[in-house]
């Protein structure tokens, strides 16, 4: 029978690996798919024994008794093979009963096996490892696993003991084990997650812990739920962090702004410059002072903003506090004529390195020229005063020429009958060395310019009186101005005629009363009168003379305007100016315009004068008027 079997179609055709041995484990027979699976030749097997064959078999061999079996069995000369062998017994009739071995390739059940252990040997270590607890259940919120920070949580030593338990059973449970349960019920009911909500937990101490938590079904191959996943952390200490936190940035943030506040409010130009020259911070007033947009101040070089260059200035007062570590002041003129004060003081770290420069730059325009305008009036008061003993020491004996004056013309005028009458008897005769026909000529003329000169003299000097006079006058109240326009063209009439054919003046009708001292006002238009004619270069040359209402009859403007040489445009801004004068070499004074421009000032008026080289001037001197009531005593 037994050679029935090993010549049958069954044994040599099947595909399982087929041995025969004896009940001592003497192999007796192999089928060709045993020779390939072991890579051995029939006649070498059946030289080995189950011992033999089997890698690290005990003697006597666990294959001589019938079973299931997985162990390694010799493949060639070196190598291993996992199988799973099952073993018979095979009773034969007048033979000894013998043993069948079914061996099958089991190495790539045992690679997955292999790969599956140690996939559940990281995940094992992951959830044991990661900051968090976890566990999971079943349908009938049976734990069903764990890490070992879920185990610790709930009392246990290690997430075996977790298995097939409930809350309830649990060494550490606490009142919010319901609430727990019901949200794991929730979760499986609804097939929904809960991701990242906060749950608040009562410790055993009886303080209370808030947990960051999320739960999340877990399903089956059939696709429906199975249980639950929950997964937390402890984030308490973060909370309190986190509240600690908002209140330490809300108390920055009001500082900052109290802070940003206090610079905004500083009315000066401030920025924060690092070593590149660049601007890290700035108020809002550079961007108003400098007419740049703020947003884009940041992060722009100084010298682009302060002085539209790509490069650095060449006295750079930043570089200049980088390099010696101390405060650095200059003054500035910028492109468009304001002046700025600036101050660069460093900012050191802890080393003593100077990391930043706080810029500071106050237009100090109006307070220079406020300085200056002191100065300079210092300076004239100091003239004042001088002019003031000058014009008392020259008044005196200038007095006396102007009182002797016409006694000597007198003399002479009585006297000249006389010498008259001895030049008619004797003939040529000289009086203090000179001919009497000469002096008779000359010394009217002599005498005329001799009271000229002290005429001019006292008048210079009542001049210099009104300059350094410091009382505005008394202001007599209103008055009309054509009786004193008729006043002034008598006083100027001759020199009127003298300077031009073409004098026109226009008087508008309805004029209101002016406010103030008409004597002053008078000696105003007088000196523009005379200041145009002085200006013309020939007769054929215009002056003209308008007075009318200024819009809404507040006040009156009154316009002088010739065709004369006119006023450079270096000159026009001094023509004010006391002492100023051009006509210097023709006996000018630089006074005129100089008390003029008070008295208008002191009446409440403006004086604005416009000028062409040689086109002409206009001066418009504006007035002041009464309110209601109107002068309709003179009429042009």
């Amino acid at each position: 029978m037994t050679q029935d079997f090993l010549t049958s179609e069954i044994f040599l055709q099947a595909g399982d690996a087929l041995l025969l041995c004896d009940l001592q484990g003497q192999l007796l027979a192999a089928n060709p798919a045993a020779c390939k699976l072991l890579r051995m030749s029939g006649e070498r097997l059946q030289q080995l024994t189950l011992q033999q064959l089997e890698v690290g078999g005990a003697s006597p061999s666990r294959l001589l008794v019938p079973g299931l079996y997985a162990l390694n069995l010799l493949c060639g000369d070196e190598l291993n093979l996992p199988v799973e062998v099952r073993v018979s017994r095979i009773e034969r009739t007048g033979e000894p009963d013998c043993l069948l071995l079914v061996a099958r390739n089991i190495s790539e059940r045992s690679s997955e096996a292999g790969r599956l252990l140690e996939q559940n040997n990281l995940f094992s270590n992951i959830i044991n490892n990661i900051p968090h607890s976890i566990y999971w259940k079943d349908r009938d919120l049976v734990y069903a696993g764990g890490n070992f920070n879920f185990a610790a949580d709930v009392g246990l030593d290690s997430p075996q003991q977790l298995v097939g338990t409930t809350a309830e059973e649990l060494p550490r449970g606490s009142e919010d084990s319901l609430l727990f349960q019901q949200c794991d019920q929730e979760v499986m009911i609804k097939d929904f997650p809960l991701l990242d909500f906060e749950e608040q937990h009562q410790r055993e101490d009886g303080s209370l812990a808030t947990l960051l938590t999320s739960r999340v079904p877990l399903k089956g191959p059939d696709g429906k739920v199975s249980g639950v996943l929950g997964i937390y952390t402890d984030i308490t200490a973060r909370r309190l962090a986190e509240m600690t936190l908002e209140k330490s940035e809300g108390r920055y943030k009001a500082l900052s702004q109290e802070f940003q506040t206090v610079l905004d409010g500083i009315p000066d130009s401030l920025m924060l410059l690092d070593r590149d020259l660049k601007i890290v911070w700035a108020n809002s007033n550079t961007s108003a002072l400098l007419g740049d947009d703020f947003d884009d101040i940041p992060g722009r070089f100084c010298h682009q903003l302060w002085e539209h260059s790509d490069d650095p200035c060449d006295d750079c007062v930043a570089r200049q506090s980088f390099a010696s570590g101390k405060t650095v002041d200059a003054i500035r003129k910028h492109a468009d004529g304001r002046i700025w004060g600036i101050k660069v003081c460093p900012i050191k770290d802890a080393s003593g390195k100077v990391v930043n420069v706080v810029h500071l730059a106050s237009d100090i325009t109006e307070k220079k020229k406020l300085r200056d305008e002191a100065d300079r009036a210092g300076r004239l008061a100091a003239l004042g005063e001088l002019s003031a003993g000058v014009a008392h020491e020259i008044n005196n004996p200038n007095g006396l020429l102007l009182l002797n004056l016409p006694l000597l013309e007198d003399v002479f005028n009585d006297a000249l009958p006389i010498l008259q009458e001895r030049f008619d008897r004797e003939g040529e005769y000289t009086l203090a060395g000179l001919p009497f026909s000469m002096l008779r000529e000359d010394l009217p003329r002599l005498l005329s310019e001799l009271r000229e000169g002290a005429t001019r003299i006292r008048q210079i000097v009542d001049d210099l009186k009104n300059f350094v006079r410091s009382d505005p006058g008394e202001l007599e109240g209103p008055f009309a101005i054509g009786p004193s326009i008729e006043k002034v063209l008598r006083l100027a009439g001759n020199t009127l005629k003298k300077s031009t054919d073409n004098f026109h003046y226009e008087l508008a009708d309805d004029l209101s009363l002016l406010k103030g001292n008409a004597a002053q006002i008078e000696q105003v238009l007088l000196n523009l009168l005379l200041n145009a004619c002085n200006s013309l270069p020939d007769r054929q040359c215009a002056i003209e003379l308008r007075v009318q209402m200024a819009q809404g009859r507040e006040s009156m403007l009154i316009e002088v305007a010739d065709q004369g040489c006119g006023i450079s445009e270096a000159d026009l801004p001094h023509v004010t100016d006391p002492f100023f004068t051009t006509r210097r070499e023709l006996g000018g004074t630089g006074l005129g315009l100089s008390i003029a421009a008070r008295i208008v000032r002191e009446h409440g008026g403006r004086l604005h004068f416009a000028s062409e080289p040689g086109q002409g001037t206009t001066v418009a001197l504006e007035l002041p008027t009464q309110k209601d009531e109107t002068d309709d005593r003179f009429a042009g």
